[in-house]
């Protein structure tokens, strides 16, 4: 449980990312990470602009109450619900917690990056330019560029804590 809100705080205060190489004094994610370049740079920006931002966070991901946010838009199968609990957005960064019920729909990251964090439930996500298949279940932890695009399949609620990062234009 706490390494959903070691997640936030990751990217929110105690991060660096230099060389292309993202290195994290967490327990949880400790090391060093290889990664483009052009994510380094949002993260040192975000890092850079966290002395203005509070702390904040939730103590339990799994257990929070999310507002409903109501049917998820261009659902291609079932019925999906979305509820969402926004932590932080300040512009450039958003981070909160996302919870969707089983269905299927077409999604797409056109002008951000998003990490997200399994919190709980079942699905798959198939990225539409190979169509490999990219399970999601409690521990799973996904990166969506700028650009992607693919499916999201599923069917067991899912909540994920996320990091969303809008791109420079």
């Amino acid at each position: 449980r706490n390494s959903h809100l070691t997640f936030i705080a990751l990217f929110a205060s105690w991060c660096s990312c230099t060389n292309g190489a993202f290195t994290s004094p967490s327990p949880i994610l400790g090391g060093r990470y290889l990664v483009p370049s052009k994510i380094c740079r949002g993260l040192n920006r975000l890092r850079m602009s966290s002395a203005s931002v509070p702390l904040v966070g939730i103590a339990d991901a799994a257990a929070a109450t999310l507002p409903l946010l109501g049917p998820k838009k261009n659902a291609i199968s079932g019925s999906p619900i979305e509820y969402c609990l926004e932590i932080v957005d300040n512009g450039t960064t958003e981070a909160g917690i996302w919870e969707c019920t089983p269905g299927s729909w077409e999604s797409k990251k056109d002008g951000s990056n998003e990490l997200m964090h399994i919190v709980s439930g079942h699905g798959w996500i198939t990225d539409a330019s190979d169509g490999a298949r990219h399970e999601l279940r409690p521990g799973a932890v996904r990166f969506l560029p700028d650009g992607w695009k693919g499916r999201w399949d599923v069917d067991e609620t899912v909540r994920k804590v996320y990091v969303i990062h809008q791109t420079p234009a």
